[in-house]
């Protein structure tokens, strides 16, 4: 009589800055945890996130080799058909054989972290990129995150973070009003002036290989402004709040959700804004005064666990 193999379940966050690797076993406990670099193939060279995913795996993998593995990977690049086929290839060839796995959009995997359980769900997200998905039962609906940060992603960082350049450059010629951006842009890159910060910041774009993270990070210099009741941080924060809130009306209108209770849920940095995530709840609340927050902040990766253990 064959010995039935212990099972693991094995759960990937694929963000856009970094990604999370975590394992468990069938009674939930974590065997182990690891982090790495973003695997979206759109801004990496296939080579490159082909690497930095079998070095994200191997010592979870090591642990589980003598097991049966279900794994779910949430990845923040697999926005269609192609990139789906692209993905499951590239995990395949990572994974032990006979192992049974799926690859999602990494949305996926933080709603299932945010409202585990619930029917009628819907995420946004507001990191380095930005996101609304939402599910209605096996109905399900997204908004604004494209894969690419030229069609989509308003109120992300990326978005924020562009603004703030802007505000600056404008506040330093006279076309638009003064904003305490003038002297924070210069300041985050080392230099003296804005003049001097224009020449670093397209030295620093010809460097790095990632112009979307690389201009998300000045993102986090709105929590400054704001502190400082500077008006233009204080319109960046309400766009960002409005481009969101209109994500979450085209996703309840495709899922017949307006009228309906839901479970809201978030992730990503921005939401550390002063002032954002309150103001934008009570917007939210106004609109739809069914709706529930998540308390739940267990990481996207578990919410990938969650999902692979669906699988067996």
């Amino acid at each position: 009589m064959a010995i039935e193999k212990k099972k693991f379940y094995l759960g990937v966050e694929g963000g856009g800055t970094k990604s999370t690797a975590m394992l468990v076993d069938e009674k939930n406990r974590i065997i182990a945890q690891k982090e790495g670099e973003d695997l979206n193939y759109h801004g990496e060279e296939e080579k490159s996130v082909r690497k930095d995913l079998s070095k994200l795996l191997a010592p979870l993998l090591r642990k589980s080799k003598n097991g049966k593995l279900f794994a779910v990977f949430g990845l923040a690049g697999l926005d269609t058909k192609k990139d789906e086929i692209f993905y499951r290839r590239l995990v395949k060839s990572a994974l032990p054989p006979k192992s049974i796995f799926d690859v999602v959009n990494d949305t996926k995997t933080a709603l299932e972290a945010r409202c585990p359980n619930e029917q009628k769900r819907i995420l946004v997200v507001s990191g380095t990129g930005a996101n609304v998905y939402g599910e209605n039962g096996a109905k399900t609906a997204r908004s604004i995150g494209w894969g690419d940060f030229v069609l989509g992603d308003e109120g992300s960082g990326y978005d924020i973070g562009t603004k703030i350049l802007k505000a600056a450059m404008r506040s330093f010629d006279g076309r638009g009003q003064k904003t305490i951006f003038e002297s924070l842009v210069p300041k985050k890159m080392g230099v003296e002036t804005i003049e001097d910060a224009v020449a670093t910041f397209y030295k620093n774009l010809r460097r790095l290989q990632n112009m979307k993270r690389y201009v998300a990070s000045f993102a986090y210099l709105l929590d400054e402004g704001i502190k400082n009741n500077d008006r233009v941080a204080m319109e960046i924060r309400q766009e960002a709040i409005e481009a969101l809130l209109q994500g979450i009306s085209a996703v309840t209108r495709k899922l017949a959700m307006v009228n309906e209770a839901f479970c809201l849920g978030y992730v990503g940095s921005v939401w550390k804004t002063p002032g954002m995530r309150q103001r934008f709840e009570n917007e939210v609340k106004k609109q739809y005064p069914k709706v529930c927050f998540s308390k739940n902040d267990d990481p996207s990766a578990w919410g990938a666990v969650l999902l692979a253990k669906k699988l067996g």
